[in-house]
């Protein structure tokens, strides 16, 4: 679950797919190394665990914003910790993301 549900998702799928299919320079064939099958094959499992965690981390976050929102408003230390835990979450998601881009390009580019 995402804090803008359905619509942030989509959104967040079409920046992907933008990514990939955006132009790449093109570089000599003797430039690049080839990704072994086996190596390919590694790669999009992790990308696969990626996207399953992303999907969990953001029904962390979700649940997080719900848990903020439900909290005492005038217990400030619980705020804060909560506050703290929910961008704690957030910094994960956006390492997971970055990660998943970086794999999704060497996968698009073969190496």
């Amino acid at each position: 679950h995402l804090p803008g549900g359905i619509d942030e998702y989509l959104r967040m799928t079409a920046r992907r797919h933008a990514a990939e299919a955006s132009p790449r320079p093109a570089e000599p064939e003797h430039a690049r190394e080839r990704l072994s099958g086996a190596e390919l094959r590694n790669i999009e499992k992790e990308i696969a665990a990626l996207d399953r965690a992303l999907v969990k981390l953001s029904g962390r976050v979700n649940a997080k914003h719900v848990e903020l929102a439900e909290h005492d408003q005038s217990d400030h230390v619980g705020l804060a910790r909560l506050t703290r835990e929910l961008r704690e979450l957030e910094a994960d998601v956006a390492d997971k993301e970055s990660r998943w881009l970086q794999l999704s390009e060497l996968v698009e580019s073969g190496g």
